[in-house]
């Protein structure tokens, strides 16, 4: 519907170029006037009835030729993100499964987790729509010390079996941090919890000035890229633990303290 308006104004004007060519005192045509003359004025009467239809044309489809626009321009700068609610974890779940299976923890640890500390989970969503639906979110625990030494030593490989008294109830007191996931259903989503991750770690450094490292364990090949492209390296030779670099991490957190 929205090439309809171009099209009648394209045609009327056409039409009417037509028309008053043909009304020019072209000798070559005296001879075709006879039908000429009605061909014209035909011409002309359907070229001012056409610019008008365009117009009504153009009133009625203008709603969706803007959210058409809108659609294409919408991207992470419209994307907005919020502390994740306990009613947002069945939602949160379904995505989470559907990008990496039951690798990704259930609702009820995720519940006992967020009862814990109500900052480990994000969720990002458009901001121009009514319905909030989430798009990404990201999942960050804050790590005790006790924990985050276990890491460190190899007693520890993943947070399968993260007791909750191990997640620091404020990231103030946190020795650690864990990145558990990173989802993005679009590529605008998926590029906002890349930004929004990297804000809540620079945020971290500010509040703790504890933490030693910042761990993961990639689950697909986009977490692998996304590991090396910020300095992380594997703790173990099985890769399945991996680290941030210290001296970036102090950069990191120098860059921050200075700002």
């Amino acid at each position: 519907m929205s090439k309809l308006p171009g099209a009648l104004a394209a045609f009327g004007f056409g039409a009417l170029s037509v028309g008053g060519a043909l009304t020019t005192d072209i000798s070559a045509l005296e001879p075709y006037r006879a039908w000429i003359d009605p061909l014209v004025l035909g011409l002309l009467v359907i070229g001012l009835a056409a610019l008008p239809g365009a117009g009504l044309a153009f009133v009625m489809t203008r709603d969706s030729v803007v959210a058409t626009a809108s659609g294409f321009l919408r991207g992470p700068g419209l994307l907005d993100d919020r502390a994740a609610t306990l009613e947002d974890l069945p939602e949160v779940v379904r995505l989470g499964r559907g990008a990496i299976g039951d690798a990704h923890p259930g609702e009820d640890l995720l519940r006992a987790r967020m009862k814990r500390n109500s900052r480990i989970i994000r969720v990002i969503y458009d901001r121009a729509s009514t319905s909030e639906k989430i798009l990404g979110y990201t999942i960050l625990y804050p790590l005790s010390k006790t924990f985050t030494d276990a890491i460190l030593a190899g007693e520890k490989t993943g947070i399968g079996g993260l007791p909750v008294v191990e997640i620091s109830e404020r990231f103030e007191d946190c020795e650690g941090l864990y990145v558990s996931m990173i989802f993005g259903s679009t590529l605008a989503s998926k590029a906002a919890a890349i930004t929004l991750l990297r804000g809540q770690i620079r945020r971290a450094l500010l509040q703790s000035p504890n933490i030693k490292l910042v761990f993961g364990r990639p689950a697909t090949a986009h977490g692998f890229r996304l590991l090396r492209q910020y300095g992380f390296s594997p703790l173990t030779a099985e890769e399945n633990i991996w680290a941030s670099d210290e001296d970036t991490l102090q950069a990191q957190r120098e860059d921050v303290l200075s700002a």
